[in-house]
């Protein structure tokens, strides 16, 4: 059982609403940058997700570095600092896929484990130009992977309230990860049990909790910065189905703010008690 969450905003990104949702402005937006830290009753801190971090630009190479340094991000400096996150020690780890907003901090942390999706060693072993085309860049991951734990490995079970099958991460059904790939090879979604109840923790399904609730769904174009933009249209549906089914259920997303004030209104409505908000 989860204890408490802390939604961590590690930086920020600036992109267009008018290409990630129907109906949305041409005028750019910040994008936050979350990571979700969870207090486990018995297994302590669990990190989900890491945010750029500190020194991700440095840490690739020449040709992407400035490539990517010349993209949409903007970092908040020190995050790691303020947000004592590169100070804790984490029981575990868990990355839900490999961009480089979600795993750039790795290096930086202090972890006992790490779990991620199995798809990393097919990764691995592509050529350099079809990795940066995936939006993985093998310099931010550990140099061996031999002790690391795979999602897949876990007990696969039935969740009926959603419908659907997950990994149980840690055998008592806190943490489960759903596998969906639309957005990112090796992406998993998180079905999160509290003590005021279930969360999930969508991560980068959609850019807005509008496309799941309101079905407005992001432009053809993305599918140019996406693994399988079809693939990644069905995953919203079936969270949508699961909104539609589950309307208590709070939805978070990694880039949307409007998520993480649906979390917040969920706890209030529950007691108040286990959500938490950092930022630079």
């Amino acid at each position: 059982m989860i204890n408490h969450i802390t939604v961590i905003k590690t930086g920020k990104a600036m992109q267009r609403p008018f290409w990630t949702k129907a109906g949305g402005t041409f005028r750019k937006k910040e994008y936050p940058i979350y990571c979700i830290e969870l207090e486990h009753e018995k297994l302590g801190k669990i990190l989900i997700d890491t945010g750029y971090g500190n020194q991700f630009l440095s840490r690739l190479a020449s040709l992407p570095r400035i490539v990517y340094g010349k993209l949409f991000i903007e970092k908040k400096e020190s995050v790691n600092e303020k947000c004592s996150i590169a100070v804790q020690t984490y029981e575990w780890v868990i990355l839900s896929h490999f961009h480089p907003d979600h795993i750039g901090g790795l290096g930086e942390l202090n972890y006992r484990k790490l779990i991620i999706s199995s798809e990393i060693e097919g990764l691995i072993k592509q050529p350099r130009i079809q990795q940066l085309r995936q939006g993985f860049f093998t310099e931010l991951m550990p140099k061996s992977i031999e002790q690391v734990d795979f999602i897949e490995h876990s007990k696969k079970i039935n969740l009926p309230e959603l419908q659907v099958e997950a990994y149980d991460l840690f055998g008592d059904r806190s943490v489960c990860a759903i596998p969906m790939e639309g957005h990112a090879v090796g992406q998993s979604i998180f079905y999160v049990q509290t003590v005021e109840g279930p969360v999930l923790l969508a991560i980068d399904v959609a850019w807005h909790v509008e496309s799941i609730t309101e079905h407005r769904f992001p432009k053809i174009v993305t599918k140019l910065i996406v693994h399988d933009y079809k693939e990644m249209k069905r995953n919203i549906r079936m969270l949508a189905k699961i909104h539609q089914e589950n309307p208590d259920l709070p939805i978070v997303l990694s880039h949307c703010q409007n998520s993480l004030n649906w979390l917040k209104r969920w706890d209030q409505e529950n007691g108040g008690c286990i959500v938490d908000y950092q930022e630079n």
